[in-house]
């Protein structure tokens, strides 16, 4: 792929853009809109990408760690494997992206739109999710170790087998959710909406 490490692309339009295999490390897409872009693989490290528009774009195995993605949009996003660890995910929407087995730890996803997303086998160990929607997402086997949940919203998510110890789900929304099988050693379900 293409080394575009550090480059400046403000504002740009990428729609169905091919950068499968790119180095965008430390890259500026403050705003850019990459709709449709196929990006396997990418290394996007450090890169900028707050307000951006990323719906439907493939990040299969994609680097995104330590990356700022504030208030980008990545509706129905295929995103499995990828490695968000350490990002800034604050405030993004992801409705109905697919996540399997991504690697979300110590991420901040407060205030996040993460309803009907997949993140079956997702690692969110020590995430921030605090007042994210997570409402009729799938999150079976799933790793929220001491994960911050405080006043999420789980309304009819699948938590079957998912390992939630030492997680604070206080004051969240948890009606209908499917509790099979899961870790709840350590949990802090103080006014929790059951």
């Amino acid at each position: 792929g293409a080394n575009l490490n550090g480059v400046i692309l403000l504002h740009s339009c990428l729609f169905w853009a091919n950068l499968n295999h790119a180095n965008l490390t430390t890259a500026n897409l403050r705003s850019a809109k990459l709709n449709h872009a196929r990006m396997e693989f990418v290394c996007l490290r450090k890169a900028n990408l707050t307000e951006a528009c990323l719906e439907r774009v493939n990040l299969i195995k994609a680097d995104l760690t330590k990356a700022n993605l504030f208030k980008a949009t990545l509706k129905a996003s295929n995103c499995t494997k990828a490695n968000f660890n350490h990002a800034n995910l604050s405030e993004t929407n992801w409705e109905g992206a697919i996540l399997t087995n991504a690697l979300l730890r110590r991420v901040d996803l407060e205030k996040a739109q993460l309803n009907e997303t997949i993140l079956q086998g997702a690692d969110l160990t020590e995430a921030d999710l605090v007042g994210a929607d997570l409402s009729n997402a799938e999150l079976t086997d799933a790793i929220l170790v001491k994960a911050a949940l405080e006043l999420a919203c789980l309304q009819n998510a699948d938590l079957s087998g998912a390992d939630l110890e030492g997680a604070s789900l206080f004051k969240a929304n948890l009606k209908g959710v499917n509790l099979e099988n899961v870790n709840l050693r350590n949990t802090d379900l103080r006014h929790a909406n059951l």
